[in-house]
């Protein structure tokens, strides 16, 4: 009966530590940044020279990381 018990006691134990890594947290999937632009390219019309034309365009990042916008190129 004692034999039992303690076999019983260490199945247990085993299968508790086997299955272990079903419940613990999975680590965090790495972290990436992706840049999205809804509006790839924006005309502007004729303007007077001297005259200040602003438009703004929107970038979303996708990703789940920070996006740093290091540097920007007009054409």
């Amino acid at each position: 009966m004692k034999l039992k018990k303690l076999l019983g006691s260490a199945i247990l134990i085993f299968t508790l530590v086997f299955f272990s890594n079903v419940f613990a947290e999975k680590p965090e999937e790495k972290t990436k940044s992706e840049a999205y632009f809804p509006e790839q390219t924006f005309t502007f019309d004729r303007v007077l020279e001297g005259s200040q034309v602003i438009h703004d365009f929107v970038i979303k990042n996708k990703g789940n990381g920070p996006l740093a916008v290091e540097r920007v190129k007009s054409s």
